[in-house]
């Protein structure tokens, strides 16, 4: 089961994770069959990867600023090889 994450905020998705968390626990506690567990499981591990690609977007765009900031051009991607 797949669920579309990607135009949630990352407050969001940490909500989607302890949401599906607490789903995951409830099913465990009432001996769901291992299939409907992975499942969940899954849909954690989903929203785990979104998370991480969203924290690293956040990261670059940061880093971005930062260098228009400083007057650099954050495009300028040549490397200076003597």
């Amino acid at each position: 089961m797949f669920i579309d994450l990607s135009n949630m905020s990352l407050e969001d998705l940490l909500q989607k994770k302890l949401e599906i968390g607490k789903r995951y626990q409830s099913a465990q506690n009432l001996g769901m069959t291992a299939t409907v567990l992975n499942q969940l499981m899954n849909m954690i591990q989903q929203v785990d990867i979104q998370i991480q690609s969203k924290q690293a977007e956040m990261k670059l765009e940061a880093e971005r600023e930062k260098m228009i900031e400083q007057g650099k051009d954050p495009d300028d991607y040549s490397l200076d090889i003597e």
